[in-house]
Order: structure tokens, then sequence, then C-alpha cells
């Protein structure tokens, strides 16, 4: 059990418990994931995408996120560096998509 580590995070406002690697890092990922998954859920129900139902805000972040995933995975990026240069990218992408 020292190799576990039980953390909550709120998504989307509702609270889940979850057992993850006991490590700071890994705490840091999930809880960062948490913070990305809401502010896009965030920046879709007041920017662009006033009005629509919670479900289709949901699916459309899945999809995003998805997307994302796929774009850098099928760049085949090896190295550290190179991944953070693409997720900032990727970052101010979102970031200008939804103004």
């Amino acid at each position: 059990m020292d190799n576990q580590l039980n953390i909550s995070v709120k998504l989307n406002g509702k609270k889940f418990d979850l057992t993850i690697a006991n490590d700071e890092k890994t705490e840091m990922l999930y809880r960062q994931a948490a913070d990305m998954y809401n502010e896009a859920i965030q920046n879709y129900k007041f920017k662009q995408y006033e009005g629509i139902s919670e479900k289709e805000i949901l699916s459309m972040v899945a999809y995003n996120f998805a997307l994302k995933y796929l774009q850098i995975k099928d760049m085949g990026l090896d190295q550290q560096e190179d991944i953070l240069l693409a997720l900032q990218d990727i970052n101010q992408s979102l970031d200008a998509y939804l103004e």
C-alpha cells in the first residue's frame, strides 16, 4: 500500500476519489489534468458555446483532448523538450480557438 496514494479531484464540480502511484510527479500530473479539464469546460461554457447542453460540452472537451493526444502521438516525438513545446503550441492554439 506504500506505493499507492489516495487523492480526490474535482471534475466539472463533482468529486472523484482516485488511487494513484505514490510519487509527487504522478500526483502533480493527475491534478494538472483535472485543472486542464475543468478549464476547458469553463472555456466552452462561457467563451464560445454558451447555451449548449452540459452533455454536448463534455463531448466536445473529450473529443478535443483525444484529437490533441493523437496529433502529438502522430508526431513521433521522442524528446521531452519537443513534447513540451508541442503542448505549449497546442495550448496557444486552443486559447486562440476559444477567443
